[in-house]
């Protein structure tokens, strides 16, 4: 059993055969109403639908970096048109620094 969100990307399709899988939804992703916009230098998302939260909200300062963690999330980025962004390949402390001090270093 697999708890989800009713916005799963089902990444177990495939992994899992249908017979041993059962994906449960449970709760729906909704989108909080205020998000405080940032000054950071660095904006993290884990998913599309953080960085649609927060995008659909706020504008991104000029020197404002977005990093995406997965594939997914910089595909979400890159259909918004998000030119100042980084990829870090997989979620986890360590890929989000080392994608960062790349860019910083460049």
């Amino acid at each position: 059993i697999m708890a989800c969100s009713d916005k799963s990307l089902k990444r177990m399709h495939g992994i899992v055969p249908g017979n041993q899988l059962i994906e449960w939804e449970f709760y729906q992703h909704l989108p909080a109403k205020m998000i405080a916009k940032t000054e950071a230098d660095y904006l993290i998302f884990t998913s599309p639908s953080n960085a649609d939260a927060y995008l659909d909200l706020h504008e991104l300062d000029n020197n404002q970096v977005v990093v995406g963690i997965g594939k997914t999330t910089d595909a979400a980025l890159e259909k918004r048109g998000i030119e100042n962004k980084i990829c870090a390949e997989h979620p986890g402390e360590e890929w989000i620094w080392k994608a960062i001090l790349k860019h910083h270093s460049l």
